[in-house]
């Protein structure tokens, strides 16, 4: 769970919490240049497979402490490549989705 001063379920709370999952996902990756911020792509920048994303959703679920949201609506929107997806999309998509308080 987030701490007490970041639980409000803000966009920017959700943002932070979401560059520290990444940053914790991706702590032992050589390749990675610069730092981890919220226009980072999670395919482009990052290089993330289908197994990352799932470890990605999974440690989202246990840090916001939810289950079941609609990834997939994120992931295969027709208009965007998943490659393309930025921290920041995914944050809005969190401050849509997750129930309030989280």
């Amino acid at each position: 769970m987030l701490p007490a001063e970041q639980s409000s379920g803000s966009r920017e709370a959700i943002l932070a919490g979401l560059v520290e999952i990444v940053q914790g996902l991706t702590a032992d990756w050589d390749m990675l240049a610069g730092a981890i911020g919220p226009e980072t792509r999670l395919g482009v920048d990052l290089g993330f497979a289908s197994m990352d994303f799932v470890r990605l959703v999974m440690a989202i679920d246990q840090r916001f402490g939810t289950s079941n949201l609609p990834y997939e609506s994120l992931l295969l929107a027709g208009d965007r490549d998943p490659e393309e997806i930025r921290l920041v999309d995914l944050a809005d998509f969190l401050a849509r989705h997750l129930p309030a308080g989280r």
